[in-house]
This record gives C-alpha cells, structure tokens and sequence, in this order.
C-alpha cells in the first residue's frame, strides 16, 4: 500500500481525513466555513485526468493543508503541506511527499470521495458535494 486515505463522520462543518503511507499517518481535521475541500478535490481530480497540476485547500481556521497533485505521464506526485497562513501561499511544513503510479495514489482518494458520498450526511454536518462527475473522471484517469 503506497497510500491509504479514510475519514470520520462530519461534525458540525468539520471533517476528519486521514492520509496514512508506510511511513507516516497525517490527520487532517477540515472546516467548511471557507470552500467544500471535498466538492475542490473533485475539481483537482479533474483538472489531474487532464494533465495539469492542481491542488485543494483544507482549511483549519487558522492555517490550511494544502493538497497538491501534480501529474507525470502515468505518475503522480502528491504534497501535503502545512501552513500558518490559511489563504495565503504553499510555504510551510511539508507532511506528506509522495510519488508512484497514478492508481496507486488517485485510487484511495476516489474511494474517499465514494464512501463520503455513500455516508450521505445531513447538511448540518457537512454541505452537500456534487459528486456526479467522478465516475468519468476515474475512466479518465484509467481506474475503472
């Protein structure tokens, strides 16, 4: 397992997502006062199937994880970065870098997107994502 990605129920407009790889676990306690990151990972995924770079902000009032994803041919590097400074820049401390096979670290985040769907939380918890497009995106990316 070269990444693993899992979440904890919402609770009142925060969510728990956990990156954990052979070598360190990264607990990500997320807000939604300022974006959907869930409805924004989505739109990151997207933007990967097509080759470009992308990334998706997880704010944490203060500060922000950022998740970055950036694709190689059939690579993918991801970075997930810790910063003070929750809207602006990608400077802080690096958590997580990563790199290997497009399937190996885009397919836990496409489960994580299902299984939030399938948990189909009531909106006080956790706003509604539009999800509709994942099932293209994942063809796009050739995890089907």
């Amino acid at each position: 397992m070269l990444l693993d990605v899992s979440h904890l129920p919402p609770e009142h407009g925060w969510l728990t997502v956990t990156f954990i790889t052979s070598d360190s676990t990264v607990v990500v306690d997320a807000s939604d006062a300022l974006n959907n990151p869930i409805q924004d990972l989505l739109a990151a995924l997207d933007a990967v199937s097509r080759g470009q770079p992308s990334s998706v902000r997880w704010f944490l009032e203060p500060g922000a994880y950022v998740l970055d994803l950036e694709p190689s041919g059939q690579e993918v590097m991801l970075r997930l970065t810790l910063c003070r400074d929750s809207l602006e820049g990608n400077d802080g401390v690096r958590k997580l870098d990563l790199s290997g096979p497009r399937g190996a670290i885009l397919a836990p985040i496409c489960r994580l997107l299902r299984n939030i769907e399938a948990g189909n939380y009531p909106t006080s918890t956790w706003p509604h994502s539009n999800l509709g497009g994942l099932e293209i995106i994942e063809h796009r990316l050739g995890l089907d």
